[in-house]
């Protein structure tokens, strides 16, 4: 009884720890922030939640552009590429996934491809895809969703005009 009591405190205090970290960073928005590294960051993390190789695939000109995106467009893009990922892992059964973040004109893309099972034709969208929408909508963001083999969803974002 006492080793599962202590193993709760335990839990607690790491939750607490996280939750006051969760909350530092929600009140103190950074300016800019360094996409590609923390583009690692999350490809690193949902490669080792589902266990899966993720390749990640930075284009020419990605870390010097990333880096003047506004925050806000440069985290709804973070959240999207974590989100599509785990979409990926958890819906489409691929042994392998590549994210690829490309500069294109005035946009800034990130591909997810995998050798899952794709996307069902005809499907509705679950709630994971309706969130990440409304996430880059308010950036002015797009998602595109490729119902092909490999399956392949892309996410966009406009990029400033003085880049």
């Amino acid at each position: 009884m006492r080793a599962s009591v202590a193993h709760a405190r335990s839990l607690l205090m790491r939750s607490e720890t996280s939750l006051r970290d969760a909350i530092h960073q929600l009140s103190a928005p950074e300016d800019r922030v360094d996409l590609v590294t923390r583009m690692r960051g999350t490809v690193l993390d949902v490669a080792h939640e589902f266990g899966l190789p993720i390749d990640l695939v930075v284009g020419r000109g990605v870390a010097e552009r990333g880096r003047l995106l506004p925050a806000s467009t440069a985290e709804a893009l973070l959240r999207a590429a974590r989100e599509l990922m785990v979409n990926a892992a958890k819906h489409g059964g691929p042994q392998h996934i590549e994210v690829a973040v490309r500069v294109q004109a005035d946009r800034m893309s990130v591909v997810v491809e995998d050798d899952g099972v794709g996307f069902p034709t005809g499907g509705h969208e679950g709630y994971g895809l309706r969130a990440t929408r409304r996430t880059l909508h308010e950036v002015r963001g797009l998602l595109r969703i490729a119902r092909r083999r490999p399956p392949r969803v892309v996410v966009s974002v406009p990029l400033p005009v003085d880049g």
